[in-house]
């Protein structure tokens, strides 16, 4: 797969935006509608995140908590933050540096981009979910979620990207058809790649954290690619950082139009986001969290306490655009 396209020289990057300081979240719209992943969350607006105590911004670190004071009346959700880039991106470097990410059974954080408006429904412009985990897990997932004729079957491990491999599908099989409604994949599973372990959970805690890079090259290259750096190992990026010095990335998506047309992804924004339970967190509940004597839902609404790790530390985030 990568034989022909990684001769070819990668787009030369410029700085364009630097997320962090004060005015951290004047650049995200904070989404307050129902999830649509039918998590036991209620999403927040920012008064009430401020209010809530449940947002910081200092010189070199902005932190977004969710509630892990209160129990919860049946039939409602833990407080919790989604907030969404006001900037739309079609291509591009990302990088995002955290020393702490968000865990707990339960949980299902996510840091994605993803494309849609009142014309163009999602998946029509598409999804990539840069950095995904799920309860107490040690790894995140990378994961594109598309239309129709998004296939990642020429891509390999080992050969395009390096980690723990692809996620399963319904028989065992590797999730390579990016199409939410693919065969032998559950509904919405997409085409995922597991990360490394350290890349999420209390490891990535405990070490000290990390920087995940993410290249979004539709035109040059025509690939989807992210980098999964510990605390320490981070690449020197400079003002035209040139991703193909990073090494071999953790994950890898080709845009190829024999495979995936770059048409698939579309005017995306960043999205920070925890939920819980949910379609993903919730049918994975009992399997990573036997210990737990009640249901996902249950755990989530009457244990605030349990939720005290739920949290990002944000230290870098960053665009570079070609």
């Amino acid at each position: 797969m990568s034989t022909d396209s990684s001769i070819r020289r990668g787009p030369k990057y410029t700085k364009t935006e630097s997320l962090m300081g004060s005015d951290f979240f004047s650049h995200f719209d904070f989404y307050t509608g129902p999830d649509p992943t039918h998590g036991t969350v209620q999403f927040i607006d920012e008064n009430t995140a401020w209010n809530d105590k449940l947002i910081s911004v200092s010189g070199t670190r902005v932190v977004m908590r969710s509630d892990n004071t209160t129990v919860v009346p049946k039939g409602e959700g833990r407080k919790a933050l989604r907030i969404e880039s006001k900037q739309r991106y079609n291509s591009g470097l990302f990088v995002l540096q955290m020393d702490h990410v968000p865990t707990a059974c339960g949980a299902w954080p996510a840091f994605w981009m993803f494309g849609d408006d009142a014309q163009h429904a999602w998946p029509r412009w598409g999804e990539f979910d840069i950095w995904e985990t799920i309860h107490m897990l040690n790894y995140a997932t990378t994961t594109l979620h598309t239309r129709e004729n998004c296939d990642q079957r020429a891509v390999n491990e080992g050969i395009d990207f390096q980690g723990q491999g692809w996620a399963f599908g319904t028989e065992q099989n590797k999730a390579k058809n990016c199409w939410v409604h693919a065969d032998a994949e559950y509904d919405n599973q997409g085409c995922g790649q597991k990360l490394q372990d350290g890349s999420a959970g209390p490891k990535f805690n405990t070490q000290g954290g990390g920087t995940f890079i993410a290249e979004w090259d539709p035109v040059v290259n025509k690939r989807l690619r992210t980098w999964f750096f510990p605390v320490g190992q981070e690449p020197e990026l400079g003002d035209n950082p040139n991703p193909d010095l990073f090494g071999m990335p953790n994950s890898f998506f080709t845009l190829h139009e024999k495979w995936c047309t770059a048409g698939h992804f579309h005017n995306m924004r960043m999205v920070f986001d925890v939920t819980f339970c949910g379609d993903y967190a919730g049918g994975t509940f009992k399997s990573n969290c036997p210990e737990v004597q009640m249901t996902c839902e249950e755990y989530v609404r009457s244990k605030p306490s349990a939720f005290g790790e739920t949290f990002w530390s944000i230290r870098r985030l960053a665009a570079w655009s070609h």
